[in-house]
């Protein structure tokens, strides 16, 4: 697949690896930026629409909050807004490192703690781990412990 994470449909890619992307999609997002070029860093990626996220502490967080999503259909001019950043639950974010550049400073660190937790078991069921909550009951479950997550 290349850069990337694939979750049902859609591709997540980080903003510094944009550049890695096939045409279509570097486009696809290019057009969504010019709707909304404030503060985000991910860009997901559907066949007819584009999100651009901004999770909180993305490179000191190991698994950042969604704080802000703003979304744009195929055919739209004005991009749907959700803030997430007052929401006790939050959406997080698992496997960085599939998001950005093998240079990227600290892909080896998350590809490391990731590693760790598929071993562990960590994501089995994945999609039931997707919020703040699911993911600190499955690491309680395990008996794991993730230093300096909030």
């Amino acid at each position: 697949m290349g850069i990337g994470k694939s979750v049902r449909g859609a591709v997540y890619v980080h903003r510094s690896a944009l550049h890695l992307l096939d045409g279509g999609k570097q486009d696809a997002v290019s057009r969504a930026q010019t709707l909304h070029d404030g503060g985000w860093n991910v860009a997901r990626i559907e066949a007819r629409r584009i999100g651009l996220l901004l999770y909180r502490d993305f490179d000191r967080d190991p698994f950042p909050a969604l704080a802000h999503s703003w979304v744009l259909a195929e055919g739209s001019e004005v991009p749907a807004e959700i803030d997430y950043s007052r929401r006790i639950n939050p959406p997080i974010l698992h496997r960085k490192e599939l998001l950005v550049a093998d240079d990227y400073p600290l892909r080896a660190e998350w590809a490391k703690l990731t590693s760790s937790l598929v071993a562990a078991s960590a994501f089995v069921d994945a999609h039931r781990i997707g919020t703040r909550r699911q993911w600190a009951s499955r690491l309680d479950s395990l008996g794991l412990h993730v230093e300096d997550w909030p």
